[in-house]
């Protein structure tokens, strides 16, 4: 995509964390000065990741983290199993995003991307693939990145050509 480019974002790396490698791969994310993740942990894993990407200063306004989760999981609040202090771990988490999924579209609206609930999971069967609770997890990340990129680029000097939908399809198409 010219546009993402153009503002030097580009997919630096896609890794699954365990709680034997998270330390190694958060190592080699640091040096490919990778900014922005977007990532599921377990809350034990979490709490390891956050802590090493504290020591790490892999965290604050230069670095965006998209988790899900919701706010009363509170995660942060359990040092167990790090060897970070109470204050430390708030600290990494400040600024964190937290996306808790509804799983649909509450009500019979159709949603930006201009598809009913039923309209989507009609389209979705269409592909073959398993309906799994990350399916509408995916698709509405997706969106979410899609619509953000769109805003990021209206309101700035860089020309964005690529609509929205646009992005999510092209980037479903790889996933599926």
């Amino acid at each position: 995509m010219p546009a993402l480019e153009a503002a030097n974002i580009s997919l630096q790396a896609t890794v699954t964390l365990s709680s034997g490698d998270y330390m190694e791969h958060l190592h080699s994310l640091k040096e490919k000065d990778c900014r922005i993740f977007i990532a599921s942990f377990s809350t034990t894993l979490a709490r390891k990741v956050f802590c090493q990407a504290y020591h790490l200063g892999m965290y604050g306004s230069d670095y965006a983290w998209v988790l899900s989760g919701a706010p009363q999981d509170s995660w942060w609040r359990d040092t167990s199993g790090t060897n970070c202090s109470s204050s430390q771990l708030v600290e990494a988490v400040q600024g964190v995003v937290l996306v808790a999924a509804h799983g649909s579209i509450i009500g019979t609206k159709a949603s930006e991307s201009g598809l009913t609930n039923s309209q989507f999971l009609q389209e979705f069967s269409r592909t073959g693939q398993p309906l799994t609770e990350y399916v509408t997890h995916t698709y509405d990340a997706l969106w979410a990145i899609a619509l953000a990129l769109r805003q990021h680029f209206s309101t700035s000097q860089l020309p964005m050509s690529t609509s929205a939908n646009d992005i999510v399809l092209r980037s479903l198409s790889t996933l599926w």
